[in-house]
């Protein structure tokens, strides 16, 4: 029992690293100065939405039977691959208003010492030395969580397949997601500190230097996106039922 509740949270924990998870997480890190505690929160949050949704989808297939078709699955990879395009056309718009902002305090009690960080126009922050609050003003947060419950959905139907073929106990398919959510909980908030620490080394070098870490960023989500989009098998009637459900919804 232990033994396949440790392999779930292993497997969570690997399951963080996908590319489009790597993706979407760089792009709430990148589009502000976040702070490694920041940084941390935007993956805990992704984490929590990408749980939540998990946690749900095995209640309705343990107490109802619900399964998500392959032509739900493939739609919900089609939207991921469109997020993650939107995100990173988003990124590359916030990076016209990035300007590197220094602040002078006390190093050691005597010698003055420089602290460097990216700031975005739209970025709120108090010109006191060192110690200063940043504001959120943009909603990351809530985009974290609301993209974590979509990456979620996405992969709600591979997981559900893998935990039916190794647990068989209802009890155990909910201890199983629930480890490995915590796995990949923690795999997101090591890898958002990562990302964090190495874009703010970026900025104590040069603003250029910044700017070029986020552009290519940018860039590689984008073709990620797109990648996923063009490679996502759809079926055309889940493609129609959705136009039309998006018209009447216009």
């Amino acid at each position: 029992m232990l033994g396949i509740l440790l392999i779930g949270f292993v497997i969570g924990l690997w399951h963080a690293f996908d590319l489009d998870h790597i993706g979407a997480l760089i792009t709430f890190v990148a589009s502000r100065d976040s702070s490694p505690r920041r940084a941390v929160i935007y993956g805990v949050l992704w984490a929590l939405g990408h749980a939540s949704m998990l946690i749900l989808m095995t209640l309705l297939t343990i107490t109802f039977h619900v399964e998500v078709s392959g032509e739900i699955a493939s739609l919900m990879e089609f939207m991921v691959g469109a997020l993650l395009v939107v995100l990173a056309l988003d990124m590359l718009r916030r990076m016209g208003s990035m300007t590197l902002h220094s602040h002078h305090h006390p190093h050691h009690g005597n010698s003055m010492h420089d602290h460097f960080h990216v700031h975005f126009q739209l970025q709120a922050h108090g010109h006191d030395s060192h110690a200063h609050p940043h504001v959120v003003m943009d909603g990351y947060h809530v985009r974290a969580l609301l993209v974590g419950l979509m990456h979620g959905m996405a992969g709600s139907a591979a997981l559900m397949l893998l935990v039916a073929g190794t647990v068989a106990s209802a009890g155990m398919r909910m201890l199983y997601v629930v480890f490995f959510s915590l796995g990949a909980m923690a795999g997101m908030a090591a890898l958002s500190l990562v990302i964090s620490m190495q874009l703010r080394r970026s900025a104590r070098c040069s603003l250029a230097l910044a700017a070029r870490a986020r552009g290519c960023a940018a860039v590689v989500i984008l073709a990620i996106g797109l990648f996923l989009m063009s490679t996502t098998d759809i079926a055309p009637a889940a493609v129609q039922e959705f136009a039309v459900d998006l018209a009447h919804w216009r």
